[in-house]
């Protein structure tokens, strides 16, 4: 009889986790939403929604992996050969730079060192990072972005490994064709600002 209730009761206790960790992302939605929106610390919204700091970042780190994975290439799909035409057009006018369908830089996020990473985050600015490479439009409007390489790494070097770099590569970034200069009579190729 003991043995029975003991075994009921640790089923109980395994389900209601099962459905405390189920439902745990969306529950946490609001804090990191919260965070993400304002950028308050862990520590304040551990505060405001009585959760502890540490089961925030857990959330997170969650909720964030489920907004890339779901809502990334709705919010910004690899652009067309429409819209880098009409990038090339908008850098033509606005700031009088034919055939540019974009700009592209990388940017050093600082970072908390990783544990056993070593000197791979660490930069020439003397900090740990993570790179964020991105092509944006003459409106100054992401169009294409690569996260996650080691500060150590050179933009020329992320580039070449990203995947924005492999579709230039190979050709199936849809850049459109080349087109002559204005007043020009010879067809350069495409420029990346």
């Amino acid at each position: 009889m003991y043995l029975e209730d003991e075994q009921s009761s640790e089923e109980e206790n395994r389900s209601k986790k099962a459905n405390f960790l189920k439902n745990r992302s969306s529950e946490g939605a609001f804090e990191i939403l919260s965070h993400l929106a304002t950028g308050e610390s862990f520590r304040s919204l551990a505060f405001q929604y009585r959760v502890s700091h540490s089961w925030i970042s857990v959330i997170l780190r969650e909720v964030v992996d489920a907004i890339i994975k779901r809502m990334f290439l709705v919010l910004l799909p690899t652009p067309t050969m429409g819209q880098f035409q009409k990038t090339a057009q908008q850098y033509s006018t606005k700031w009088n730079f034919p055939n540019c369908i974009g700009a592209i830089d990388g940017k050093h996020v600082r970072i908390k060192a990783p544990k056993n990473s070593g000197s791979l985050f660490y930069n020439y600015k003397d900090y740990h990072s993570m790179v964020m490479l991105a092509v944006v439009d003459a409106d100054c409007k992401f169009t294409a972005v690569d996260v996650g390489s080691y500060g150590r790494e050179g933009d020329a070097g992320i580039f070449l490994k990203s995947e924005i770099g492999r579709k230039i590569k190979n050709n199936t970034f849809n850049v459109p064709p080349p087109k002559a200069l204005p007043g020009r009579h010879f067809v350069p190729r495409h420029c990346w600002g």
